[in-house]
Protein backbone atom coordinates (compact mmCIF):
# COMPACT_ATOMS: atom_id res chain seq x y z
CA UNK A 1 0.00 0.00 0.00
CA UNK A 2 2.71 2.29 0.59
CA UNK A 3 5.77 2.98 -1.93
CA UNK A 4 8.38 0.89 -1.44
CA UNK A 5 11.70 3.08 -0.33
CA UNK A 6 15.03 2.32 1.65
CA UNK A 7 16.62 0.01 -1.22
CA UNK A 8 19.83 0.71 -2.66
CA UNK A 9 19.39 1.31 -6.27
CA UNK A 10 21.09 -2.43 -7.20
CA UNK A 11 18.41 -3.95 -4.90
CA UNK A 12 15.68 -1.79 -6.65
CA UNK A 13 17.11 -2.72 -10.33
CA UNK A 14 17.53 -6.43 -9.20
CA UNK A 15 13.95 -6.09 -7.93
CA UNK A 16 12.83 -5.06 -11.41
CA UNK A 17 14.96 -7.61 -13.48
CA UNK A 18 13.10 -10.06 -11.24
CA UNK A 19 9.86 -9.44 -12.62
CA UNK A 20 11.13 -8.59 -16.05
CA UNK A 21 11.57 -5.30 -16.40
CA UNK A 22 13.34 -2.22 -15.84
CA UNK A 23 13.97 0.78 -13.73
CA UNK A 24 12.64 3.61 -16.26
CA UNK A 25 15.17 6.22 -18.31
CA UNK A 26 15.02 9.50 -17.28
CA UNK A 27 13.29 10.32 -20.63
CA UNK A 28 10.45 7.57 -20.10
CA UNK A 29 10.35 8.97 -16.24
CA UNK A 30 9.73 12.65 -17.67
CA UNK A 31 7.72 11.95 -20.89
CA UNK A 32 4.55 10.34 -18.56
CA UNK A 33 5.43 12.83 -15.44
CA UNK A 34 4.82 15.57 -17.91
CA UNK A 35 1.05 13.96 -18.78
CA UNK A 36 2.74 13.19 -22.18
CA UNK A 37 2.64 16.55 -23.09
CA UNK A 38 4.90 19.56 -22.72
CA UNK A 39 3.17 20.34 -19.05
CA UNK A 40 5.39 21.05 -15.87
CA UNK A 41 3.33 18.39 -13.78
CA UNK A 42 1.40 15.50 -14.68
CA UNK A 43 -2.27 17.32 -14.55
CA UNK A 44 -1.30 20.54 -16.40
CA UNK A 45 0.93 24.11 -15.88
CA UNK A 46 -1.15 24.37 -12.14
CA UNK A 47 1.24 25.09 -8.68
CA UNK A 48 0.89 22.69 -7.04
CA UNK A 49 -1.15 22.58 -3.35
CA UNK A 50 -1.58 20.20 -0.88
CA UNK A 51 -3.04 17.28 -1.79
CA UNK A 52 -2.41 17.32 -5.23
CA UNK A 53 0.82 15.68 -4.56
CA UNK A 54 2.63 14.30 -1.65
CA UNK A 55 5.13 17.22 -0.48
CA UNK A 56 5.68 19.01 2.90
CA UNK A 57 5.45 16.14 5.09
CA UNK A 58 8.66 16.79 7.00
CA UNK A 59 9.32 18.50 9.63
CA UNK A 60 9.36 15.87 12.37
CA UNK A 61 11.92 13.86 14.35
CA UNK A 62 15.24 13.70 11.96
CA UNK A 63 13.42 15.89 9.23
CA UNK A 64 12.75 19.09 11.76
CA UNK A 65 14.68 21.44 9.70
CA UNK A 66 12.38 20.45 6.63
CA UNK A 67 9.18 22.73 7.01
CA UNK A 68 6.47 20.43 7.09
CA UNK A 69 4.19 22.68 5.18
CA UNK A 70 1.49 19.97 4.09
CA UNK A 71 1.33 17.69 7.62
CA UNK A 72 -0.17 19.58 10.22
CA UNK A 73 0.08 15.97 12.81
CA UNK A 74 3.40 14.22 13.15
CA UNK A 75 4.85 11.78 12.16
CA UNK A 76 5.77 12.88 8.63
CA UNK A 77 6.76 10.29 5.84
CA UNK A 78 5.55 8.78 2.51
CA UNK A 79 1.62 8.62 1.82
CA UNK A 80 -0.08 5.30 0.70
CA UNK A 81 0.08 4.56 -2.95
CA UNK A 82 -2.12 7.83 -5.21
CA UNK A 83 -2.77 9.85 -2.38
CA UNK A 84 -2.36 13.08 -4.51
CA UNK A 85 -5.52 14.11 -5.80
CA UNK A 86 -3.99 15.09 -8.98
CA UNK A 87 -1.18 12.95 -8.93
CA UNK A 88 -2.01 10.65 -11.51
CA UNK A 89 -2.29 10.15 -15.34
CA UNK A 90 -5.22 7.91 -16.65
CA UNK A 91 -3.68 5.53 -19.40
CA UNK A 92 -5.83 3.08 -21.61
CA UNK A 93 -4.19 0.26 -19.84
CA UNK A 94 -4.47 1.60 -16.24
CA UNK A 95 -3.15 4.32 -13.95
CA UNK A 96 0.13 5.29 -13.14
CA UNK A 97 0.18 7.30 -9.77
CA UNK A 98 2.81 9.56 -7.45
CA UNK A 99 4.57 10.37 -10.14
CA UNK A 100 5.16 14.47 -9.23
CA UNK A 101 5.90 13.41 -5.26
CA UNK A 102 5.66 10.89 -2.88
CA UNK A 103 9.08 9.61 -3.42
CA UNK A 104 12.08 10.73 -5.65
CA UNK A 105 12.67 7.87 -8.00
CA UNK A 106 15.70 6.48 -9.31
CA UNK A 107 16.09 5.84 -13.24
CA UNK A 108 18.22 3.80 -15.32
CA UNK A 109 20.52 6.80 -16.35
CA UNK A 110 24.16 7.85 -15.07
CA UNK A 111 23.97 11.28 -13.96
CA UNK A 112 25.38 13.78 -15.94
CA UNK A 113 24.55 17.63 -15.73
CA UNK A 114 22.58 19.47 -18.44
CA UNK A 115 25.27 20.64 -19.71
CA UNK A 116 27.72 18.13 -19.91
CA UNK A 117 28.97 16.14 -22.99
CA UNK A 118 25.91 13.72 -23.19
CA UNK A 119 23.26 16.16 -22.73
CA UNK A 120 24.67 18.95 -24.64
CA UNK A 121 25.44 17.20 -28.22
CA UNK A 122 23.59 19.36 -30.93
CA UNK A 123 21.23 15.98 -31.95
CA UNK A 124 18.09 15.21 -31.82
CA UNK A 125 17.35 12.10 -28.90
CA UNK A 126 15.33 9.08 -29.67
CA UNK A 127 14.76 7.57 -26.48
CA UNK A 128 17.91 8.76 -24.70
CA UNK A 129 19.61 6.63 -22.00
CA UNK A 130 22.57 8.16 -20.29
CA UNK A 131 25.17 5.58 -19.53
CA UNK A 132 28.38 7.64 -20.00
CA UNK A 133 30.62 7.17 -17.83
CA UNK A 134 32.18 10.55 -17.88
CA UNK A 135 29.72 11.38 -15.21
CA UNK A 136 29.78 11.96 -11.31
CA UNK A 137 29.04 8.09 -11.76
CA UNK A 138 26.03 8.67 -9.23
CA UNK A 139 22.40 7.28 -10.29
CA UNK A 140 19.79 9.72 -11.62
CA UNK A 141 16.55 10.68 -9.17
CA UNK A 142 13.91 11.92 -10.65
CA UNK A 143 10.28 13.26 -8.46
CA UNK A 144 9.81 15.11 -5.74
CA UNK A 145 9.15 13.55 -2.24
CA UNK A 146 7.13 13.94 1.04
CA UNK A 147 10.06 15.65 2.49
CA UNK A 148 10.46 18.47 0.48
CA UNK A 149 8.59 21.83 1.40
CA UNK A 150 7.35 22.36 -2.57
CA UNK A 151 7.20 20.69 -5.50
CA UNK A 152 9.51 22.31 -8.64
CA UNK A 153 8.65 21.79 -12.25
CA UNK A 154 9.18 18.33 -13.33
CA UNK A 155 12.09 19.70 -15.98
CA UNK A 156 13.75 21.03 -12.71
CA UNK A 157 13.34 18.37 -10.53
CA UNK A 158 16.53 16.01 -11.41
CA UNK A 159 19.37 15.54 -9.22
CA UNK A 160 22.36 13.29 -9.14
CA UNK A 161 20.88 10.47 -6.61
CA UNK A 162 23.70 10.94 -4.17
CA UNK A 163 21.19 10.73 -1.36
CA UNK A 164 19.35 7.78 -2.83
CA UNK A 165 22.48 5.63 -3.44
CA UNK A 166 22.51 4.63 0.38
CA UNK A 167 19.02 3.37 1.82
CA UNK A 168 16.61 6.54 2.60
CA UNK A 169 13.18 6.92 3.18
CA UNK A 170 12.65 9.89 0.84
CA UNK A 171 14.38 7.21 -2.17
CA UNK A 172 11.98 4.72 -4.46
CA UNK A 173 11.64 2.96 -7.86
CA UNK A 174 8.93 1.89 -10.27
CA UNK A 175 9.34 -0.45 -12.67
CA UNK A 176 8.78 -0.18 -16.44
CA UNK A 177 7.89 -3.28 -19.35
CA UNK A 178 8.31 -3.42 -22.62
CA UNK A 179 5.22 -1.92 -24.64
Amino acid sequence: AHPVNCLTLGAARADCQALGGDLPTEAQYEYVARGRRSDPYVWGSDTPACGDAVFGRGGFGLFASHQGVCNPEPPGGAMPVGSGRRDRLSLPGGEIVDIVANVSEYCRDSYQPVTGPFWSRPTLFENPLCEDASGPGLPVGRGGHWIASFVAPVSEWRSNAGSLSSVSPNGGFRCVWPG
